[in-house]
């Protein structure tokens, strides 16, 4: 029979001693773990090896017949993942899911996207997926929208199953792996180092972009990414650097044209993009078509582009290490204010700089303000024509970042120079913290205690804020009458005293939020945390964050929990007695999908509606609600000149009222059933923030293909935004189908399909 310490030495011999490899010491403490079953976290540098840690966890559980379970956060990560360790441990013994894909599922090893264990971990909270589950990018237990996953698959995971946790450098792992422990009560144990492959260097220069990227290709020091926070931001340096001379050969040129000529369009972003592949140059970010960004990684890949001016997506997920790495700005521009980058996202994007097969250092070079160097130079300059002997460059260069400071800070905004670049290279990593955000589909696929033996801790806290609200209504409403009452004394009586003065209401002092009360965690007499009692309740209780935001999520929780059982979904235990399709609903507002498709007969045409209502897309409406809001502003101030000439003391909100009263816009048939099922409910905030959309029905109804509508629309620049918000409604009528099939939904994913696929083939081989 074989051991774990035969296991070990058959995966020594394959992976390192067959090609004459060693492991580095950060592996071999992770592998010594591993093949003695335990828990453990391992958080190191970008290029340390991770994956051949993930290696060891799948051979250890093939060599000992057991079975393994690799996730990741990132469909395409997922799938790169899956093609790697097929290669490595045989076809036979791999298998790979997501959410509408399967291959081999009987297999012993399965690689899945993080939202498949978390299924497999709830749909059986009485046995363990798997026996080894192994999660790659563990950092991304930080990330808004797919961290919850993590985090509630680590809570619920059964004890018995061997967890490794593999991630990028993160801020105080013990405060993690103590979380681990107590969450699972199972240790997890640490592994980390700070320690690179291939060491990086932090430099700050004084330099306009435009000649760093000549210095950089002078010397040889590419491929390099230019980070720009803002997709404009990135044509623009991408044009910027087209006065460069090219960075290509001709045979270089050559092969990129062949390469894009099956991939740019004529029309929209192609051209411009075109011309700057010619020149060695791409451009990467969420608003370029899919297909143009997947090209430029490979050209990159391939040391054909020298130079890729991206946004930060480039340093999430996509394994594109570059020769340097150049920060034009440390500014972002959050909802027009500005701030400067947090350690853990600069270090985020620094350190795609060093390529492990190709380099023996990285890069990663922070410019200065371009304002604040163009004066100093001119000073610096101007002193040494003049023959000045000395010229104090730290101090006139030390003057112009004060004032730049200064004039910041008068703006409200931020500015950088070495100080700040100093503190930013020193900060410590993000912490890893919760992300969860509660909703019902959770709560139905976890389950509540049962309601009728206990109350939820936000139930009580919602309880006091009902009372507390009924008597302030009680007591304003007093007072009216006590008015009332003594201005009609004050009419008929007789008795001319003055009333005595009132008192004023006395007004209590805000306090802090009421203590949550803890819950109970249920366990047998031995305290086995196998028999921990698994329900939505305590998982909130269990999650990695501060008791106040614990506090908002049990009041959520209540709130959500209240408005199910006004719909008839759950009863007053807490069971679910209808509205079955909840708990598949996936990123889309459930009990409002499920009131919509089951309380009312909808046509073909009103079920596009009720999607596009659906689903959000925030750029894309952004670029709508602007030019709609240009255009009400316009009328407005059009009129408000009209109507002053006869009275001056109109103000633009009086003319607002006008224009609302005379553009009344009738709600959709999708937008009424929404209202309705708002009605009925005690929360209805929970369910707001829906806008009905035409992107889809005014390209089916015009028989618009994807390039018509971005022209007729002017959305050259929202290119990939627009494709991403049609793979979504795409993907969103291809979920709603799963659980309410319908021939309208059907039809409306294929026809999106073929439109997408126009752009894309990939489309049609079910990777959107």
């Amino acid at each position: 029979m074989t051991t774990a310490a035969d296991a070990e030495l058959e995966f020594y011999e394959d992976f390192f001693l067959s090609k004459d490899l060693e492991p580095y010491p950060v592996q071999e403490e992770a592998f010594n773990h591993i093949f003695a079953g335990r828990s453990v976290l391992v958080t190191v540098p970008t290029g340390t090896g991770k994956t051949m840690m993930a290696k060891a966890g799948i051979k250890l559980a093939l060599a000992m017949g057991r079975t393994a379970i690799y996730t990741t956060p990132l469909r395409a990560l997922t799938e790169e993942k899956f093609r790697e360790l097929c290669e490595d441990f045989g076809e036979d013994n791999v298998g790979f899911a997501t959410g509408d894909y399967k291959v081999n599922p009987e297999a012993p090893v399965q690689v899945l996207v993080a939202e498949i264990l978390w299924n497999r971990i709830y749909g059986s909270k009485d046995r363990k997926p798997a026996d080894i589950i192994i999660m790659d990018e563990g950092h991304y237990f930080n990330d808004p929208e797919r961290g919850y996953v993590w985090e509630q698959s680590i809570i619920g995971l059964h004890p018995d199953a061997q967890l490794v946790i593999l991630s990028a450098t993160v801020g105080y792992p013990e405060a993690f792996c103590q979380w681990v422990r107590i969450t699972r009560g199972v240790p997890l144990e640490l592994v980390r180092s700070d320690e690179r492959k291939v060491p990086l260097q932090h430099v700050y220069r004084e330099d306009y972009l435009v000649d760093t990227v000549k210095a950089l290709f002078a010397n040889g020091e590419y491929p390099a990414l230019i980070f720009s926070f803002g997709r404009v931001l990135c044509f623009e340096r991408a044009r910027l650097l087209r006065s460069c001379p090219r960075f290509v050969t001709k045979e270089e040129q050559a092969e990129i044209m062949k390469r894009a000529e099956s991939v740019l369009l004529p029309v929209g972003q192609g051209p411009e993009f075109e011309k700057l592949l010619q020149h060695g140059i791409g451009v990467h970010h969420a608003g370029v078509l899919p297909a143009y960004r997947r090209l430029v990684e490979e050209l990159t890949a391939d040391r054909l582009l020298k130079f890729v001016v991206t946004t930060e997506t480039i340093a999430a997920g996509i394994n594109l290490p570059a020769k340097r790495v150049v920060f034009p700005s440390l500014k972002k521009v959050i909802k027009k204010k500005g701030r400067l980058l947090y350690p853990a996202e600069y270090h985020q994007m620094a350190g795609r700089a060093g390529r492990p097969q190709f380099d023996t250092e990285g890069i990663a070079i922070t410019l200065g303000p371009e304002e604040v160097i163009q004066e100093f130079r001119k000073e610096i300059r101007d002193l040494k024509k003049r023959g000045s002997a000395m010229v104090d460059e730290a101090r006139i260069k030390q003057k112009y970042y004060s004032k730049a400071r200064t004039d910041a800070k008068a703006r409200n905004d931020v500015t950088w120079g070495p100080e700040e670049h100093t503190k930013l290279v020193e900060g410590e990593p993000a912490q890893l913290q919760s992300q969860t955000r509660i909703t019902a589909e959770q709560i139905l696929a976890i389950g509540l205690p049962d309601l009728a033996q206990e109350a939820l801790p936000g139930q009580v806290v919602l309880a006091e804020e009902a009372q507390k609200r009924a008597e302030q209504e009680a007591r304003l409403a007093a007072e009216a009458a006590e008015d009332e009452g003594a201005e009609g004394e004050d009419e008929g009586g007789e008795d001319d005293a003055a009333p005595a003065p009132k008192a004023a209401p006395v007004v209590a002092a805000p306090r802090p939020p009421p203590p949550m009360p803890t819950l109970p965690v249920k366990t047998s007499e031995h305290d086995d945390p196998k028999l921990r009692r698994l329900d939505i309740a305590t998982v909130i209780e269990h999650l990695l964050m501060a008791p106040n935001k614990r506090y908002e999520l049990h009041r959520r929780l209540a709130m959500i929990t209240a408005n199910l059982q006004a719909l008839g979904v759950l009863d007053e235990h807490g069971r679910q007695i209808d509205g079955w399709m909840i708990k598949d609903i996936r990123g889309m507002d459930g009990p409002f999908v499920w009131f919509a498709l089951t309380k009312r007969e909808l046509e073909p045409l009103q079920i596009r509606e009720l999607v596009e209502l659906l689903v959000d897309h925030d750029t894309i409406q952004r670029v709508f609600d602007r030019r709609e809001a240009d255009k009400r502003r316009q009328w407005i101030l059009q009129r408000l000149r009209e109507r002053r000439r006869e009275n001056p003391l109109l103000t633009f909100e009086d003319i607002e009222e006008e224009y609302w009263a005379e553009h009344p816009r009738e709600l959709s048939f999708a937008e009424q059933i929404h209202q309705d099922m708002l009605s009925k409910v005690p929360h209805p905030e929970l369910h707001g923030g829906k806008v009905q959309k035409k992107i889809w029905a005014t390209m089916e109804d015009e028989d618009l293909t994807f390039m018509d509508y971005v022209q007729k629309e002017e959305l050259g620049m929202e290119e990939g935004s627009l494709f991403t918000y049609l793979a979504r409604i795409m993907k969103s009528a291809r979920s709603l189908n799963e659980v309410w099939n319908h021939e309208a939904l059907t039809q409306m994913e294929a026809k999106i399909r073929n439109r997408l696929a126009a752009i894309d083939e990939r489309v049609l081989e079910g990777l959107w």
